[in-house]
């Protein structure tokens, strides 16, 4: 499979993730689903996802290795947890006298 039919299917799973986030998204409105509504959450995570592959496929191969995707993992993209974040979720104990 070379990259222009590798990028189609890209294209064709992040439409269908999308179409499925919107419809999943709606339902979970309507009826008040909590748990279809986080489902739709990572529908749309997975959208997000094939969206920067497909993105990161348009670039050449000489694009790729000077670092063009850098942007990508920057750390203001990523997620980072705070330090001590384990720390905060053990309750410290109520001791009373």
């Amino acid at each position: 499979m070379n990259d222009q039919h590798f990028r189609r299917a890209v294209q064709w799973a992040a439409m269908l993730n999308l179409a499925c986030f919107l419809v999943e998204f709606v339902v979970a409105l309507h009826i008040g689903s909590v748990s279809l509504l986080a489902d739709s959450a990572d529908f749309f995570e997975d959208a997000a996802v094939n969206f920067l592959i497909f993105m990161a496929l348009a670039w050449s191969a000489a694009q790729r290795a000077r670092g063009h995707g850098a942007g990508l993992c920057s750390p203001g993209a990523r997620a980072r947890l705070p330090l001590g974040a384990g720390a905060s979720l053990a309750r410290p104990s109520r001791l009373t006298r």
